[in-house]
């Protein structure tokens, strides 16, 4: 996860994604990523204030930032 909410966030030290194309990092690179690991994708629900994740990556939600920023954490 690179969220804010997740425990492992380093707001420092945030992959950029370029628009380039041919480069580890570029657009098409994490296209083709996500493509390859799709226990990352996710269906947005359309409620800004709900976070919907898998049981699995529970452990990795800072659970103080979800009470002080009033958001409902939904596990899938």
């Amino acid at each position: 996860m690179f969220s804010f909410l997740d425990n492992g966030f380093d707001a420092m030290n945030c992959p950029r994604v370029r628009g380039s194309e041919g480069e580890e990092g570029d657009l098409w690179w994490w296209l083709n990523y996500y493509q390859d690991h799709q226990e990352y994708y996710y269906v947005s629900d359309g409620d800004v204030n709900t976070i919907s994740i898998s049981k699995e990556l529970e452990n990795r939600v800072n659970q103080e930032k979800i009470s002080k920023y009033g958001y409902k954490l939904n596990l899938y």
